[in-house]
């Protein structure tokens, strides 16, 4: 369902020609209806359409000339719609320039699609239009649930969903026909839910995995000031919508407006299952890159990689999070003295206008505070410090990690252990799992000395003398 404006102003530019036609600059996420937008428009004037994947051209400045020279001459020859996707993509200063040449020479109005980015490629002296394609309104959610499901829901269903997903026309679609299949009856919420995962789960193949756990908030020990900083990241979320719609600042801040956190702190004291308890406590799915598939040793793959994990999840409205964010997003060097220096710094570049643009929530997670590029961090919302815990908080998680279920024998002196072992919430949890097992292989109940014995183990694991 593309908005009647947008339909309108891009048959306006496409159906006239004169001396000087505009450029047109479409924006909004993958999904939301551009490139149907411009194949509705091209077949209504009976037009052929040259799509360009900005992600696909080549990196270096002779094969990409080469590329823009031909591709300028079958637009001309055909009397095509050029159509440039992900024009965003276009970071280096020699791609711009090449592209900008190539679009300054078409007789028919080139259109550039962008997925929320600046696009800095115009050619000198043509007029601009941008088309902003926004995702559907509440009530344009209800009437494309319906109109998907196809009268296999209850409008209360379909009022439930709409306002449980904000989500792109394109993924409503396809959810709605994956829920069609999981049941032949009626289609409830958790089939969408299902359906939802299964095509993020997809999008996401190869860069970045689900993330469910199974604990509760009050398995959580945390100090007033962290589990405050908690409480601000998910109110922000929740309020997304009124504080940057209904009451203004969307235009009034134009970058910036998505939910970037940055958890920092030492191994094992939760910050990985905090961002899973904020994903459950805000209804979506959480999805951790996998940063060693995500980074490649070739030219132009990372964007790319990034721009597919960024895409799939404000198309899906999902949480994005890089664990032990540092490999990414370190710091770049200014001292430049090969292409790898040069094409790491690009890489970079393009995170910070991607994070910068993202309209969802997105955890960053590092031991190491001092090694995330200062860049990264003026543009984080909430930063939520994970201390190591001290010997009350230590001692309090002991005896709440020893289920109340477990068969136990004797006294427990949790004092002493909190107060023997520093550990991190973690290895306070690997401890006690390990005391059950040494307890359940002896045939005994859990006792003291079970505990006393895996907190050894796993201080010696860990090289410390206790």
């Amino acid at each position: 369902m593309v908005p009647d404006t947008a339909v309108a102003s891009l048959r306006a530019v496409m159906s006239r020609r004169n001396d000087n036609p505009p450029v047109v600059i479409m924006q909004g996420t993958e999904g939301v209806g551009k490139r149907a937008l411009v194949n509705a428009i091209a077949a209504e004037l009976q037009l052929a359409t040259l799509v360009i994947d900005a992600l696909e051209l080549p990196h270096e400045a002779p094969a990409l000339r080469r590329v823009l020279a031909a591709l300028a001459r079958e637009a001309r020859l055909s009397d095509a719609i050029i159509f440039v996707d992900n024009a965003d993509a276009l970071a280096e200063q020699f791609r711009r320039q090449a592209v900008a040449t190539m679009l300054g020479v078409l007789v028919r109005s080139p259109v550039l699609a962008s997925t929320g980015g600046q696009v800095d490629c115009m050619p000198r002296g043509r007029p601009v239009i941008r088309i902003d394609l926004s995702l559907p309104a509440a009530t344009d959610r209800v009437r494309l649930w319906s109109h998907h499901l196809e009268g296999r829901s209850t409008p209360e269903v379909c009022l439930e969903l709409a306002d449980r997903y904000p989500i792109t026309p394109g993924l409503i679609a396809r959810a709605s026909s994956t829920a069609k299949i999981l049941t032949p009856g009626a289609v409830e919420p958790e089939h969408v839910k299902e359906a939802i995962g299964s095509e993020l789960s997809e999008r996401f193949r190869g860069i970045g995995k689900r993330v469910e756990k199974h604990e509760r908030w009050e398995d959580l020990v945390l100090s007033a000031e962290t589990s405050d900083a908690i409480t601000e990241l998910i109110g922000r979320a929740r309020h997304t919508r009124q504080v940057v719609d209904d009451w203004g600042f969307g235009a009034k801040m134009a970058k910036g407006l998505g939910l970037s956190a940055l958890f920092s702190g030492e191994p094992g004291t939760g910050k990985t299952m905090v961002a899973a308890l904020i994903a459950k406590e805000l209804g979506l799915q959480l999805y951790q890159i996998d940063l060693a598939n995500l980074v490649s040793k070739y030219i132009g793959e990372t964007e790319k990689n990034l721009a597919r994990a960024f895409d799939a999840a404000e198309a899906g409205h999902a949480v994005l999070l890089f664990d032990e964010a540092d490999a990414l997003f370190g710091k770049r060097t200014s001292d430049v003295k090969s292409s790898t220096d040069r094409y790491a710094n690009m890489e970079t570049n393009y995170l910070l206008q991607r994070v910068e643009r993202f309209s969802g929530v997105a955890i960053l997670t590092t031991n190491l505070i001092t090694s995330i590029d200062p860049a990264f961090q003026r543009r984080i919302a909430v930063h939520v410090r994970f201390e190591m815990p001290d010997e009350d908080v230590r001692t309090r998680l002991w005896e709440r990690l020893l289920p109340a279920g477990a068969p136990r024998n004797g006294r427990f002196d949790f004092r002493s252990l909190g107060r023997t072992y520093k550990f991190s919430g973690g290895f306070i949890r690997n401890a006690v799992l390990r005391a059950a097992y040494l307890a359940a292989a002896e045939g005994t109940h859990i006792e003291m000395s079970h505990l006393s014995r895996a907190a050894d183990l796993e201080a010696w694991e860990m090289g410390r003398v206790v």
